[in-house]
């Protein structure tokens, strides 16, 4: 453990935090007004890159709004993560209440998955040393440098762009580019991590054979009866 900190009149400012363990590395800063709480603090955490199950038990959930530990990051499995930054800034009222959408600039976090699985795909279909970068900022959430292989099929890059996770029903924007088995794809259409529309469609299609190599950028909101192809 390594510790540096310098307590003034007006802060308490704690330069370094550093926990290293077998297979992992924390590190942490904050800055804590005391003459001016309305001022707020300041708090970055970052890791090595380290196993999932390690990144899990490590990652500080109480801190950020409940549905990352709940909903996020039990989606991936296997492989190693990092946390490339957490910061938290602002007023002790923002802090604490970042499941609220008027504190959303409060908070940025930024993960790099390595060799992970997916889960929610359904019908047995493994994914396979899937990479990404999972980027929460301002209460936008960007899926992207997605690379991997998903059961026969190979992605070469795809993104995933969640505009605004404070809303019920937000716009969604996807890139998908890589070679895909036409049985894959169909299980992964059928499965929750695709827009309603798109499972809508896919149980209609059945006994699919052969490859499709190609890419598409399209958009989606729930509201919408169609997508919005954007190119491909």
């Amino acid at each position: 453990i390594e510790f540096e900190a310098e307590f003034l009149k007006t802060a308490v400012d704690i330069r370094k935090f550093e926990i290293r363990g077998n297979d992992f590395n924390i590190a942490s800063s904050c800055y804590i007004p005391i003459d001016n709480v309305a001022k707020g603090m300041s708090l970055s955490v970052r890791s090595s890159m380290m196993p999932m199950a390690r990144f899990k038990a490590l990652f500080p959930a109480p801190v950020t709004p409940t549905w990352i530990g709940k909903r996020l990051l039990p989606l991936f499995t296997g492989g190693r993560a990092k946390l490339s930054n957490l910061l938290i800034q602002g007023g002790f009222d923002k802090i604490t209440g970042l499941d609220k959408n008027e504190n959303a600039s409060s908070l940025l976090l930024d993960i790099d998955l390595d060799s992970i699985n997916v889960a929610d795909f359904g019908g047995g279909l493994e994914s396979q040393t899937v990479s990404a970068n999972v980027l929460l900022d301002n209460g936008r959430l960007k899926i992207s440098n997605v690379n991997g292989l998903i059961g026969k099929s190979r992605i070469r890059e795809a993104v995933y762009d969640y505009v605004d996770t404070y809303a019920d029903k937000s716009l969604e924007n996807w890139l998908i580019s890589g070679n895909f088995s036409l049985t894959d794809l169909h299980t992964i259409s059928e499965s929750g991590i695709s827009p309603l529309i798109v499972r809508n469609i896919a149980k209609d299609i059945h006994d699919t054979e052969g490859f499709l190599d190609g890419d598409i950028r399209f958009s989606y909101h729930p509201g919408w009866e169609f997508i919005s192809i954007k190119g491909g």
